[in-house]
């Protein structure tokens, strides 16, 4: 799968357009670390559509969409990030939809980011389902994932955004999960890196990488789960639904 999304050589860099701005971070996603500062005026930077974000009071949110297509065939990736009003970035992450896997190569993908970090992933695998796709999340570092609330699995379902956080899922798509009974998770802890990814019998499905440091975001909008009448609308991937918005309508 790295060789249809160029992320590979970049996943523990930060590329010119981001300057460090403490200490030595290990977790990013194409070249975005998380602790790093961006350039404003960069042109990797303008490539973003940004907006303040609904979640996190005074972090701006940043998405960018790449249609693309490699020897496997097209694919649609969205790269988002979080950051704060002096270009700290607590937040990186892509969405890859569909992503292409051979045989073996989940297990090997997994493998690589291990040895590039030097840390041994925890593994959370879906229960298997005949009409739903095979799916793991892998993560390491100190981020923590946790079982949304009841209250909030209610309004993913209906294909809105609870507002309580940071979010995983094994679909890459909450209201599918939230239908057949599959977990999403509100991510916390510290700083990490969560690898998630589906597949079919035919080696479809999607990906999804993250690089977050949840003790550095502030308490998200809705600490509590608003009741489904307050639920802002909201595409099952937010960074998709994001991106096609006007900035005006975020």
């Amino acid at each position: 799968m790295r060789t249809s999304v160029s992320v590979v050589l970049s996943i523990l860099t930060a590329g010119s357009s981001w300057s460090l701005a403490h200490g030595n971070p290990a977790y990013s996603v194409t070249g975005v670390v998380i602790g790093s500062r961006v350039d404003f005026d960069s042109t990797a930077y303008q490539e973003y559509r940004c907006g303040a974000s609904e979640v996190f009071d005074g972090l701006t949110l940043c998405v960018k969409r790449t249609d693309d297509t490699d020897q496997r065939g097209p694919f649609v990736a969205y790269d988002g990030l979080l950051h704060s009003g002096d270009g700290m970035v607590v937040y990186a992450s892509r969405y890859q939809d569909p992503a292409y896997w051979r045989d073996d190569e989940v297990e090997e993908d997994i493998g690589y980011y291990s040895r590039e970090l030097g840390e041994a992933p925890t593994f959370l695998t879906m229960p298997t389902r005949d009409e739903l796709p095979n799916a793991v999340i892998a993560t390491w570092g100190k981020v923590v994932l946790e079982p949304v609330d009841a209250k909030s699995k209610k309004i993913l379902a209906t294909g809105k955004n609870p507002k309580i956080g940071a979010l995983i899922d094994f679909l890459g798509n909450y209201e599918l999960s939230t239908r057949n009974d599959l977990p999403v998770y509100r991510v916390s802890g510290g700083a990490g890196f969560i690898w998630a990814a589906s597949w079919d019998s035919n080696g479809r499905g999607n990906l999804r990488m993250l690089a977050i440091n949840p003790s550095e975001l502030p308490t998200p909008a809705n600490v509590s789960p608003p009741n489904q009448a307050e639920a802002d609308q909201s595409d099952t991937n937010p960074l998709a639904s994001f991106a096609h918005k006007p900035l005006d309508e975020r």
